[in-house]
Formats: structure tokens, C-alpha cells, sequence
């Protein structure tokens, strides 16, 4: 007798894409969207906030430093019926970044009301203003 096993693991709480590479347009607006999906059914977004990566020379205490640019963000909850009773999202976030923003390496940080997963980290970049 054959057995056919199949089956689908799922993080508690899941964002899309998983690294952000965002670039300002020439008036320096930064604009996405993310997908997150959870069973969570009262999702809320609390904060979006971007930490640097250290740059060259900087003294070694300053291994990431939160830059001063609030990000506006907006959840929404779609009508997509996932499998298992995951709930889709779309997160906007945007924020406007200095005429001489050069381009920055860092870590996002998502932080939630779910009770297993408060803060999502997500590697990114914020590139210099279009030309």
C-alpha cells in the first residue's frame, strides 16, 4: 500500500515581498504596498520604522541608527479567501525622504498587535531620488 502525505507550512504571520528595495520618485515620495497574510482576524499595524545599517568608519556603538523619517501606513483587509483561515492584508506605507537622501541599506520594522509575532524584520534599501 502507497501513502501520499501533503501538506502546507505557514509562518504565523507572513509579509510580502521580503525585501524591500524602495525608490523615491523626483519630488522624494517613497510609495508601496505589502501583502501580509495571518489567521489573525483584528490585525493592527502599530509603527514602520527603518533602521541603517552601519556605515564605514562609524564608531562601532552606532551599529544601526533610526532614521528621522516617519512612514505614513495604511492596513487593509481583502476579500482573497486563503487556505486554513488566513486572512490577507495589504499594507501601504509611504514617507518622503530629504533632497539629499543617498541611497540607504538597512532593516524595516513591522510591529503588530499579534500575539506571536509582534515585530517583523525585513532587509531593504531606500535608494537616492530619481534624476
Amino acid at each position: 500500500m502507497k501513502l501520499s502525505l501533503a501538506f502546507t507550512i505557514r509562518a504565523e504571520l507572513a509579509v510580502e515581498p521580503s525585501y524591500l528595495s524602495l525608490r523615491p520618485n523626483k519630488k522624494g515620495t517613497v510609495q508601496m504596498t505589502l501583502t501580509v497574510t495571518t489567521q489573525k482576524k483584528d490585525l493592527v499595524i502599530k509603527s514602520v520604522a527603518f533602521k541603517e545599517h552601519k556605515k564605514p568608519g562609524a564608531p562601532m556603538d552606532a551599529w544601526q541608527t533610526e532614521l528621522s523619517m516617519p512612514f505614513n501606513f495604511k492596513l487593509e483587509k481583502t476579500d482573497t479567501k486563503l487556505d486554513d483561515g488566513y486572512i490577507e492584508y495589504k499594507l501601504n506605507i509611504s514617507t518622503t525622504v530629504p533632497e539629499d537622501h543617498a541611497t540607504t541599506y538597512g532593516n524595516f520594522t513591522i510591529e503588530t498587535n499579534h500575539p506571536k509575532k509582534k515585530d517583523v524584520e525585513l532587509r531593504g534599501v531606500i535608494l537616492e531620488l530619481e534624476k
